[in-house]
């Protein structure tokens, strides 16, 4: 037995190719186009939700939102009446494998409440202990 035959086979890694700057506009141009097919503008009362510009807005006022803030709302909008549960708003919020604490998701609830009453809104999020959430 020589050296030769115990040697590991020889791994040829190839990296995928770099999208140019055309292919990176036009793949960026269809994420925006699927995120507003995915959250088409929403209004609950007198808020409306715009996905294109994350913002939230009420008569002439506006408050923008974080990607993150606008996925919780635009749940809790997906359901105007309805108590979302707490495990549906965090999977429709964070990535899949996301470590997210009761008090993470308490906090952006919290904000929100806070951007709402900004904008003027008769709208407000509502509190179901130990269930989830709820627009009012």
């Amino acid at each position: 037995m020589t050296l030769a035959s115990l040697a590991m086979p020889t791994v040829t890694v190839l990296a995928p190719p770099t999208p140019t700057s055309g292919e990176t506009s036009r793949l960026l141009a269809q994420v925006m186009l699927d995120v507003v097919a995915a959250h088409p503008v929403t209004s609950v009362r007198d808020v409306t939700l715009d996905p294109v510009t994350h913002a939230l807005r009420s008569g002439a006022t506006e408050v923008s939102l974080t990607p993150t803030e606008f996925r919780v709302l635009a749940a809790l909008f997906a359901q105007p009446d309805a108590v979302v549960r707490r495990r549906e708003l965090v999977a429709a919020a964070w990535p899949d494998g996301a470590i997210v604490h009761d008090n993470t998701l308490d906090q952006y609830v919290a904000r929100l409440r806070r951007k709402l009453r900004e904008v003027g809104s008769d709208v407000g999020v509502e509190t179901a202990h130990g269930v989830g959430y709820r627009l009012r």
